[in-house]
């Protein structure tokens, strides 16, 4: 009874133990509602993003004329507001929009 309390004592130490590396880890690169992104892919969003919602607003994609001039095909969901989704789709050139 004693070495079986032994070993589940020493599996719940290790378990921990694993879940305290894991926790020291990095974050794997993104890019939070007006943060700026490591990629520097963000940068441009995060600039049009002048209220800082995460989110580009028809008034804020004005700014920039390629933007505003696709803005109906890039609006997947129709909602007025650009996410960083189908931002990304500009930015890449392909002009291809997630379905929602």
């Amino acid at each position: 009874m004693k070495k079986s309390l032994e070993l589940l004592v020493g599996a719940a130490l290790a378990a921990c133990a694993g879940l305290a590396v894991a926790q020291i880890s990095a974050p794997p690169p993104s890019t939070p509602p007006g943060g700026t992104s490591s990629r520097g892919a963000g940068d441009t969003f995060t600039k049009l993003d002048a209220d800082k919602d995460g989110m580009v607003s028809k008034k804020e994609a004005s700014k920039n004329k390629d933007l505003a001039a696709k803005w109906d095909t890039l609006d997947a969901n129709k909602d007025g507001k650009l996410d960083q989704g189908e931002f990304a789709a500009f930015e890449s050139g392909t002009g291809s929009v997630p379905k929602y």
